[in-house]
């Protein structure tokens, strides 16, 4: 296949300037982050009273119940900040990452053209996301809200305004 735009050119000319990276719609994360700590606010709050007034009832089982209820409760808040305080595996740009530039791709930014509408190149298993620039493996996508390329991502979250991918859920 043939590149263009190495970041390691031998030659005089200077690598290929990318365009900015795209920008993520921040007001709609915030709302959807908002909405996910809402709902797991208001379903903590609830079977905790729940739990609580179980208890109070005085039956054999409802401490256990209770206990229960308030593990789940703080497991729920746990795994809550662990989605939405850790990187979910964004594909940063780097040097490494960006280039070689396809040819194709390079041609259009170089004539000044839009990358939309071009598929994504290959290159053996990798291909390079003509909206990050960036070549990415087999199991990265390109989130559409997030506007990213996430490492084994699994789906966008519209509760928690967020990608689930494999460091989100525990799994590297």
């Amino acid at each position: 296949r043939e590149m263009a735009g190495s970041a390691s050119s031998s030659d005089d000319a200077a690598p290929l300037v990318l365009p900015p990276a795209s920008t993520p719609n921040r007001r709609l994360q915030a709302a959807e982050e908002r909405r996910g700590i809402a709902l797991v606010g208001f379903l903590g709050c609830f079977f905790v009273g729940l739990a609580t007034a179980v208890a109070l009832s005085r039956h054999s089982f409802s401490w256990a119940f209770a206990a229960a209820s308030y593990v789940e409760v703080v497991l729920a808040v746990f795994f809550l900040m662990r989605v939405l305080y850790s990187n979910a595996g964004v594909i940063a740009r780097s040097s490494e990452r960006c280039y070689p530039v396809p040819c194709e791709v390079a041609r259009r930014i170089q004539a000044g053209e839009s990358l939309q509408g071009l598929v994504n190149p290959r290159d053996g298993s990798r291909s390079y996301c003509v909206r990050c620039c960036v070549w990415r493996p087999p199991n990265a996508h390109h989130c559409s809200t997030c506007q990213r390329c996430t490492m084994e991502f699994d789906h966008h979250c519209n509760v928690l305004g967020r990608c689930i991918g494999g460091s989100t859920v525990g799994v590297r």
